[in-house]
């Protein structure tokens, strides 16, 4: 069995033509692109740490990509898709411009001047968008306070992503291929996909997960795979792979909207997965395959993923449909591995914990990575299947909309990743609508205790 290693994001450190700099990136190795006429486009996404800002001020921003030789004053090519992890839109445009509205976005500085938020680009058939070419991401900024031309370009010059078009010549530099598969992860997320087990170094590509909020079928410019089979298809996603792949992709890692972190991975051992797909050096062109990566042998952790559990008794249990599957905990605390399933695990200690599971066949084997946030207080876990709490909206801004079923005379307590408590309030019947505009960003966990059987049952929700 391989030992599961929690990826950091790789950190780049890139100069730009005025104080403001990327400090840290995760940005894809490969694009599609096709010069003069597009019709196959894929849009490419990107994360991004941003320092040097004025404190507190709103900067008007659009994306694109360049060259590494291009001017210092070229505004690069491709059609921005404007992420506003306030309002938590993506949208897209073909006309970027710092003047109409619709062809730009905002961000704001916190108040140590910085930023981080994920990006992208469309190609378009600018001929910088041509297989075999490098580019990098850029940003165009205006001067934070109001202005309406390009007074910061920030170039993500030592991030070079080549450019490759669809092919079905497989191993070759130039070529791609469609790769699309439908998730467990929410809307808004992404997908990020590498060739290796431990998602070290550059990421092969990112996708988001839909639905986005863009209808993109009428566009006949984008890549019809993304179009009919992926786009606003909730829980869906879909790249372009390299055909010169010969570790395959091994690993994907959703990450969330707000803060890019790791909400659970996927990891293959050898590029061709439990479904049979073979992502090595593929030739399948414009074709989508699907990756299909939680059939067979995926199976989900316990009833409480992502969720507040008490530290003692907590039942762990996986899923398959291969009668012959083994099962492999690793609980995130440094305790042994268990071959136990379902397993008991006691915790130790309070706090969030990324645990593992592997599960076998004898053939492949899967690993599915998620995480669990453990309360410091001793006791009995007493999991109510009968209290199911839904949270409304979620990402949450102003308010959320906790919907309880037919339960009545229950108890709320909500606590931040700390294990903060920050709101509480009984005798609550099938629902409550909360205030939470004064919470800063963040994941925060809701347990809902009935008042007469003591029975828990536990809701997630992030707020930005």
């Amino acid at each position: 069995m391989k030992k599961l290693l929690l990826p950091l994001f790789a950190l780049t450190f890139v100069l730009t033509d005025a104080q403001i700099t990327v400090t840290s990136a995760v940005v894809p190795l490969f694009m599609q692109g096709n010069s003069t006429t597009n019709n196959n486009r894929v849009a490419i996404y990107f994360w991004a740490d941003i320092s040097g800002l004025t404190p507190g001020a709103t900067y008007r921003y659009y994306t694109s990509m360049d060259t590494l030789n291009s001017s210092p004053t070229s505004n690069g090519a491709g059609n921005p898709y404007l992420i506003n992890r306030a309002s938590g839109t993506v949208r897209r445009t073909t006309n970027p411009s710092l003047v109409n509205a619709a062809g730009h976005d905002s961000i704001q500085a916190n108040n140590a001047g910085a930023y981080s938020g994920w990006f992208a680009v469309e190609p378009t058939g600018n001929g910088r968008y041509t297989p075999g070419r490098q580019v990098h991401p850029q940003i165009q900024f205006n001067n934070g306070a109001g202005g309406t031309s390009v007074a910061t370009r920030l170039k993500f010059t030592s991030l070079l992503v080549d450019v490759i078009n669809f092919g079905t010549t497989s191993g070759s530099p130039l070529q791609g291929s469609a790769l699309y598969d439908t998730s467990v992860s929410p809307s808004k997320s992404f997908a990020v996909l590498f060739d290796n087990q431990t998602g070290s170094g550059r990421p092969i590509s990112i996708g988001i997960v839909e639905d986005d909020g863009n209808d993109l079928f009428a566009v006949t410019s984008i890549a019809n795979f993304y179009r009919t089979l992926v786009d606003t298809i909730g829980q869906s996603w879909g790249v372009i792979i390299p055909n010169n792949l010969p570790n395959g992709i091994q690993r994907v890692e959703y990450r969330d909207f707000l803060a890019g972190q790791m909400l659970l991975s996927m990891v293959d051992d050898n590029g061709i997965w439990c479904s049979l797909t073979n992502t090595i050096n593929p030739a399948n062109g414009t074709t989508g395959v699907m990756l299909d990566e939680w059939f067979s042998l995926a199976g989900n952790g316990s009833a409480n993923l992502d969720t507040a559990q008490v530290l003692q008794n907590i039942t762990f249990a996986g899923t398959s449909n291969d009668v012959n599957a083994t099962y492999t905990w690793n609980f995130g605390d440094n305790s042994p591995t268990s071959n136990s399933n379902p397993v008991i695990h006691n915790y130790t200690a309070g706090g969030w914990y990324y645990y593992s599971l592997t599960i076998n066949n004898g053939e492949c084997y899967q690993i599915i990575t998620d995480s669990i946030y453990i309360e410091g207080t001793v006791g009995q876990s007493d999991l109510s299947a009968n209290i199911i709490a839904s949270v409304y909206p979620n990402p949450a801004a102003d308010y959320i909309q906790l919907n309880f079923g037919n339960n009545a005379n229950l108890q709320i307590e909500i606590f931040d990743a700390l294990g903060n408590l920050t709101h509480a309030q009984s005798n609550i019947e099938n629902q409550v609508r909360l205030d939470v505009s004064a919470l800063s960003e963040g994941f925060y966990f809701v347990k809902i205790t009935d008042a007469a059987t003591k029975q828990i049952g536990v809701a997630k929700f992030l707020k930005h």
